[in-house]
């Protein structure tokens, strides 16, 4: 319900094609942390559990087993949240709209940008198999 709710409110309040930018990044970082807030409640036992999950994820209380952990994982992978937040928005396209100099330049982008997504592709899966074992979340129903 609350993902229909944000295509609802996206596609008749927000209206990003008639936005600007900003507005519109806005609006996205909203919606991540909408969204995140959600699957904690979806997984959570309890209420008062993901409450005390979503105040843990900003530094306030603890949780029990990532007291400490929270601080090492953003310590030691810094680096992929950097790029999450990066590529979360438009880059590609965003670039491609500035670079319609001359066919040639355009045509290198382009086979650059197809490379680029293979490899990041490729490096996402490498992850999910070098990953421990991660049952699919509706098969603890």
């Amino acid at each position: 319900m609350i993902y229909f709710l944000f295509i609802l409110l996206e596609k008749y309040l927000v209206k990003p094609e008639r936005r600007k930018r900003s507005v519109v990044s806005i609006w996205r970082i909203i919606t991540l942390f909408v969204i995140t807030f959600d699957w904690v409640i979806f997984n959570s036992m309890s209420l008062h559990q993901a409450k005390k999950i979503i105040l843990a994820a900003f530094g306030c209380g603890s949780y029990i087993g990532i007291n400490g952990e929270v601080y090492y994982v953003l310590r030691e992978y810094w680096i992929y949240y950097a790029f999450a937040l990066l590529f979360v928005f438009p880059v590609a396209s965003f670039f491609s709209e500035y670079i319609t100099v001359n066919a040639t330049m355009k045509n290198v982008y382009q086979i650059v940008a197809s490379i680029g997504y293979v490899f990041s592709f490729l490096w996402a899966v490498s992850f999910l198999v070098l990953g421990a074992y991660n049952p699919f979340i509706y098969f603890n129903f």
